[in-house]
């Protein structure tokens, strides 16, 4: 299971790619778990890309 979640978590992901990924967990959480999700923030390596994922992300989640 480690390896095929990690596979989500690849360097080349793009903003697009992370608010994509928001929505399909924000659908499945509003089905099964009340809408209820936990973000947890991790990396730094490329400050600007983490900045615009983060807020691509969180834009997913408002929306």
């Amino acid at each position: 299971m480690a390896r095929r979640v990690a596979l989500f978590f690849h360097p080349r992901f793009t903003e697009q790619g992370y608010a994509r990924l928001t929505t399909i967990v924000r659908d499945i959480a509003a089905r099964h778990a009340k809408g209820r999700i936990v973000s947890v923030l991790e990396g730094g390596y490329a400050l600007n890309a983490l900045a615009s994922s983060v807020a691509a992300h969180v834009r997913a989640l408002r929306d």
